[in-house]
């Protein structure tokens, strides 16, 4: 997918949109689409190990925007708070 370079809007350095998502299985298509958008910050806390085996601390994106938080099964609000 070719990203657009006629915006009128100003480039930023930092992500424009913040994508959250909280459920058990960790969002490996989502993190795969917005591995190289620099203007995306996807975060997600799931289930760890599950399937699909994704969603390790490590994996931070191109850019660093990817923030992965596993937890382990039956974590609850302090955990998620932590």
């Amino acid at each position: 997918m070719e990203k657009r370079t006629d915006s009128p809007y100003p480039r930023l350095d930092r992500p424009v949109l913040a994508i959250i998502d909280f459920d058990v299985h960790h969002g490996n298509g989502s993190q795969e689409i917005f591995w190289s958008d620099a203007s995306v910050m996807y975060c997600s806390t799931h289930e760890m190990p599950l399937y699909p085996g994704t969603g390790a601390r490590s994996e931070r994106g191109e850019h660093d925007n990817i923030v992965n938080a596993p937890m382990a099964a039956g974590s609850g609000g302090t955990e998620f708070r932590a």
